[in-house]
C-alpha cells in the first residue's frame, strides 16, 4: 500500500495540491498500475508522472481524491 504521509500532513492547507503532486511524482512508477493502461506503446517511460486533481472530499474516516495520472510510454525495439 502506498502511503502519502506528507500529503496527509498538508491536508486542509493551501499547499496540499502542490505537496500531493510532488509526492506522487516522486513515487517509483513500478508501484502504480501504469503498464496496464498502455495501448499505444510497450513499456512505461521513466519520466515522472503528472497528476491532475479532479475532485476532493473527506468524511469522518477518509480523504477521497479522484485524480488523473498522465505518463509516457515507449515502444521497445
Amino acid at each position: 500500500m502506498i502511503k502519502l504521509s506528507r500529503s496527509l500532513n498538508a491536508w486542509d492547507t493551501p499547499d496540499f495540491t502542490a505537496v500531493l503532486k510532488q509526492e506522487v511524482a516522486q513515487l517509483d512508477t513500478h508501484l502504480l498500475p501504469l503498464q496496464q493502461g498502455l495501448s499505444q506503446s510497450s513499456y512505461v517511460s521513466d519520466k515522472p508522472v503528472q497528476l491532475t486533481i479532479n475532485n476532493m472530499s473527506e468524511n469522518s474516516e477518509n480523504i477521497l481524491i479522484k485524480t488523473g495520472i498522465f505518463y509516457s510510454g515507449i515502444i521497445a525495439g
